[in-house]
């Protein structure tokens, strides 16, 4: 076994937010979590370790989970941001998470993509709840044959 293939992901922090970090939905669990994936394209993961230059290749990624349990369903929203250099590489990989987090609050492009996600909560909001109602689609549809 490839010592990178136990490197294929990792989670720096999961959180719940307070209503007030997404207040157009209200009384709505939301969680977030920010951490790494190896990207594998392809069926050819044997070979997939490295990218031109040898880098491997990884995304951050920034995601948000909001619980609409009266819907029975989940809405997620996620950002990814390419690692795409070494500098980048070593930074996700630091032993200490604290040093992770405070690395992605500095790094520009990162701390942008967290913070598009940060703003997207914000102002997230849902404008027609009939999407997410089942059984009114069923009924369309057979109304519809």
């Amino acid at each position: 076994m490839d010592e990178d293939d136990t490197d294929d992901s990792r989670i720096f922090s999961t959180r719940s937010l307070d209503d007030s970090d997404h207040s157009k939905l209200p009384s709505i669990p939301c969680w977030t979590l920010a951490g790494y994936q190896r990207v594998v394209k392809g069926h050819y993961r044997g070979s997939a370790g490295g990218s031109e230059g040898g880098l491997a290749q990884y995304v951050i990624i920034f995601l948000a989970v909001f619980r609409l349990k009266e819907k029975e369903t989940d809405l997620v929203i996620s950002i990814n941001y390419p690692v795409k250099k070494q500098e980048e590489v070593d930074a996700i990989h630091k032993e200490d998470v604290k040093d992770i987090l405070a690395w992605i609050d500095g790094a520009p492009g990162v701390s942008e993509a967290e913070n598009t996600l940060k703003h997207i909560i914000a102002n997230f909001e849902i404008v027609d709840w009939s999407l997410f109602d089942e059984e009114e689609e069923e009924e369309e549809e057979e109304e519809e044959q």
